[in-house]
């Protein structure tokens, strides 16, 4: 039995020295793998890590071979192709929520699967993006806490803060715990969010999750009506830079000029009719908040809200003069 188990450990190590040190660049010969299995305290001949490298392949862990005098051996069936494993690199540096320590373990973790010759080359091509990282660590035990509710069936409970003039935490609600139903939680604009149910507006609430501080899982049973359910998909559509706010649907005109700013915002799905004189006309369903107006503004006179459901006496009104009556809701 512990013959069997040595073995087995043998075949572990073996394998797992293959994937982090060889790829079809860098075979490994049969006497750098024996150098590296004594290093690991494990004996090992040319004969059996012949019959060692069957066994890997017979058992679907293929390993090529490079036969000559001295065969030399590596693996290329990984989960992830270098142009892949680049872009999940890159992913995590553009990220303003993962922290720096966290960011840079993520990367070595990320370019680790492409083995360790192909992982120091990524390292050394990584881009440093001029991105704000934020600084609270417990981001990654909140999505956790997060998760575990959603799948659970459960409510949470955080404290929820600003920052003060001096970058201290202020408190909102004098430091008193939220109570929230889980949605989701969706990436946006750099930051994470959670989506929750707040049954006293019938409708969903936006928090920052790296502003929630000490998330709780409640044992109440956490209670989401299907209709949120179904929308929670389209909520980063819906919510400019994710401000909550009425949500309803608006009638814009703009020039054809700005239509890929547009698709940008509402996704290919967008449906744009031609209205003439180089402008098309197009319907919305967003969240009103005066970042809302603020996008509208950016793009100047080149886009009307037309018929905005919900906002009085704007039909035809440009977005310009919506910023400067603050006409909010």
């Amino acid at each position: 039995m512990a013959k069997e188990r040595s073995y087995k450990i043998k075949l572990l190590k073996l394998w797992e020295i293959l994937c982090r040190d060889s790829d079809e660049d860098h075979p490994l010969t049969t006497k750098q793998i024996m150098d590296r299995l004594q290093a690991e305290g494990i004996a090992c001949d040319r004969r059996t890590l012949y019959s060692d490298m069957e066994e890997l392949t017979r058992n679907g862990f293929e390993v090529m071979c490079r036969r000559s005098r001295n065969n030399r051996y590596y693996v290329v069936d990984r989960k992830f192709q270098l142009p892949e494993i680049k872009i999940l690199i890159d992913a995590v540096q553009a990220a303003g929520f993962i922290t720096p320590g966290k960011t840079e373990e993520l990367v070595d973790k990320l370019a680790a699967l492409a083995g360790s010759h192909r992982a120091r080359l990524l390292k050394h091509n990584i881009v440093q993006f001029d991105t704000v990282k934020h600084l609270n660590e417990s981001i990654y035990y909140s999505v956790s806490d997060i998760c575990d509710a959603i799948v659970a069936g459960r409510q949470i409970s955080f404290r929820y803060f600003d920052y003060g003039a001096e970058g201290e935490c202020v408190y909102r609600k004098n430091g008193a715990r939220y109570l929230v139903n889980p949605v989701t939680t969706v990436f946006a604009k750099d930051n994470y969010y959670l989506i929750a149910y707040d049954p006293k507006y019938e409708g969903s609430a936006v928090y920052r999750v790296d502003r929630m501080d000490r998330v709780a899982i409640e044992p109440s049973e956490r209670t989401v009506p299907e209709t949120i359910l179904h929308t929670a998909a389209d909520h980063k559509v819906r919510m400019f830079s994710m401000y909550g706010g009425k949500t309803a649907d608006v009638t814009f005109e703009a020039e054809v000029g700005v239509i890929d700013v547009l698709v940008d915002q509402f996704g290919k799905a967008l449906r744009l009719s031609d209205a003439g004189g180089g402008k098309v006309t197009f319907t919305a369903t967003v969240g009103i908040s005066p970042t809302f107006f603020g996008w509208c503004c950016t793009l100047g006179n080149k886009i009307k809200i037309w018929r905005p459901s919900g906002l009085p006496n704007a039909i035809g009104i440009t977005c310009n003069r919506f910023w400067r009556n603050k006409m909010y809701l």
